[in-house]
């Protein structure tokens, strides 16, 4: 046990379930959303002395998630159109390992596209509320840490050319 005892760890993504969907509402105007259902309580990252040490896995979840997004899209004119999102993860108040310090979400993405020609130009950002929450080594052990008043901002931009 320790630094110097080399091991193996077998680590399998969990499986999802994503269920999207969209629809018009209104000339130019597109109702977008999903759902998405992740199974966390099947998944861990176990090494083998950490397990011994600690009595836990380095990274696991009690409870599944389901991720809740509903969006608005809008064509202004023939180039511009404009998108709004909100996504939304329930809290689910229970202590998380040190790799996994996230107890839920609530998220508003903003983007928009410009098309000309044979040119599509797409951007985005986001912004996440990520849920409170605390951690620790063992289920009996004391709380490690404390993450709260958390968030995330995520831009990106995308340039195509289409032939």
């Amino acid at each position: 046990m320790g630094a110097n005892n080399p091991s193996t760890t077998v680590v399998d993504t969990p499986e999802a379930i994503n269920l999207d969907f969209q629809t018009g509402i209104a000339a130019d105007t597109l109702l977008f959303g999903g759902i998405r259902w992740v199974d966390w309580s099947s998944f861990e990252i176990a090494p083998a002395d950490y397990g011994t040490i600690t009595t836990r896995p380095i990274l696991s979840y009690v409870n599944d998630t389901i991720t809740y997004r509903l969006g608005v899209g809008r064509q202004l004119n023939e180039n511009w159109s404009v998108s709004a999102a909100l996504t939304y993860e329930k809290h689910q108040d229970e202590f998380f390992t040190n790799l996994g310090p996230k107890d839920g979400l609530l998220g508003l993405t903003l983007g928009a596209r410009y098309r000309m020609d044979n040119m599509v130009i797409s951007g985005g950002i986001n912004y996440t509320d990520i849920g409170n929450a605390k951690t620790v080594v063992s289920p009996t052990g004391p709380v490690l840490s404390d993450f709260s008043d958390n968030s995330a901002i995520g831009a990106g931009i995308k340039i195509g050319y289409y032939f």
